[in-house]
């Protein structure tokens, strides 16, 4: 029975002739928000999109179980080599928008028969996600212009005279002043 691969040459499955399975399943998914501090008061939060997704797990190979340990090893550490984004498959269902690429290999020799022969061992697998299509990777913040790009909302203008009036307060400037007026502009910008 199959529960899922990661590309063409990974596939979990157990059945009588072969089981290849893993543990510790983990699937990290975190946002980005920036703070941007204001003298005298807390920072304000702004959400920036989303970090790429990581996911990790363990491997058990086992020659008894009908695998080649060595075999999925050295296919594992090619596809890391060759940064090939695969998708991920998991009880039918894609994990993430788009691929992963494997990060990180860390193998545990566990049994090593004459010759050199690998019986068993253990492989803990970071994988991140990785996006291809840029359509996939829309945020609900912006809009797309006429060049294809996404750009932010419009600024907010009562929250942006509100930043202008707290840092013409705290340094008791007049936000009409005109020397001044680049500064301020400039900081409502970067917070947008």
């Amino acid at each position: 029975m199959a529960i899922g691969y990661f590309g063409e040459d990974i596939i979990f499955e157990t059945s009588a002739e072969k089981v290849l399975t893993f543990n510790d399943f983990k699937h990290t998914s975190a946002a980005v928000v920036e703070q941007h501090k204001i003298i005298g008061k807390k920072p304000l939060s702004e959400f920036c999109g989303e970090e790429l997704d990581s996911v990790s797990f363990s491997i058990n190979l086992n020659a008894n179980l009908g695998v080649k340990p060595q075999e999925i090893i050295d296919k594992l550490i090619d596809l890391k080599k060759k940064g090939m984004a695969e998708t991920l498959v998991i009880g039918g269902k894609s994990i993430g928008l788009d691929k992963f690429i494997i990060k990180e290999v860390s193998t545990a020799y566990e049994k090593v028969y004459n010759n050199g022969f690998l019986f068993s061992a253990k492989v803990d697998l970071t994988l991140e996600e990785y996006i291809s299509d840029t359509s996939l990777n829309v945020s609900s913040i912006g809009t797309e212009n006429s060049t294809g790009y996404y750009s932010r909302p419009s600024v907010n203008t009562a929250y942006a005279q509100t930043v202008i009036n707290s840092i013409g307060n705290t340094y008791n400037l007049d936000g009409n002043n005109t020397a001044m007026q680049p500064l301020l502009t400039g900081i409502v910008k970067d917070l947008y």
